[in-house]
């Protein structure tokens, strides 16, 4: 697996990128935006791995130009440790997010766990060939990592995309909400059941003409959801 480590502090770049590569992971490395971004355009990496404080802008800014165009894994480490920089940070595509200082061996076992995680998912490169789905209102492009409904634009969040991404590519399979948080989240379970919960919610808001009566995203009860086409 190839790994992008993006960190300003050399002897942290060093230590963190011997870890990983005792793991059998190829890291390259950068120091800022720019190169970061130059590589992972050459490298094409499986996951990101990246501080957010940087010489010549921010992870964040770094992960929303990749979100463009892949959906790889993208861990932040950092030493802003209030809850709002860490709910920002997922919002704009985080899949993981870990407060310095750390200890290097849970870096390399969140790393592992996200790349298990997306080969499971078979999250790749848009330029990959992945699927598009559609019926008479909503259409779901994989390759663009879009949603319309009547051809027109639906926004969604990182993790609402990637958990709509999960539920059509595994149309008509029910999974219990510790499933789907496992599968999208994977960290902090204890607020699993409220926080999948809230994405389903806001999905059915986007996507569906009656929220109420879900025809997309079916609740099952007593065992979880599950995603179906509806009959025409």
């Amino acid at each position: 697996m190839n790994i992008l480590l993006v960190e300003d502090d050399l002897d942290i770049m060093e230590i963190l990128g011997m870890y990983l590569q005792t793991e059998g992971m190829n890291v390259s490395m950068a120091s800022n935006v720019a190169s970061a971004y130059s590589i992972f355009l050459q490298k094409k990496p499986d996951l990101l791995l990246t501080d957010i404080i940087l010489p010549d802008g921010t992870g964040l800014d770094l992960a929303q130009k990749i979100r463009e165009i892949s959906s790889i894994p993208i861990i932040f480490v950092s030493c802003k440790k209030e809850p709002q920089d860490i709910i920002d940070a997922l919002r704009l595509g985080g899949d993981d997010y870990v407060t310095k200082p750390f200890d290097y061996r849970v870096i390399v076992a969140r790393v592992s766990s996200q790349l298990r995680r997306a080969h499971l998912n078979g999250f790749k490169h848009k330029e990959a060939a992945t699927p598009v789905w559609s019926d008479y209102r909503l259409k779901i492009d994989a390759r663009s990592m879009k949603v319309e409904i009547h051809g027109h634009p639906v926004a969604l969040y990182a993790k609402e995309l990637k958990l709509l991404l999960f539920l059509v590519e595994h149309a008509n399979q029910v999974f219990s909400v510790e499933q789907l948080y496992e599968n999208i989240w994977g960290w902090n379970k204890e607020s699993s059941h409220r926080t999948v919960m809230v994405h389903i919610r806001n999905l059915r808001k986007k996507i569906e003409e009656n929220p109420n009566d879900p025809q997309y995203i079916l609740t099952i009860r007593g065992f979880g959801y599950k995603f179906c086409w509806p009959s025409p």
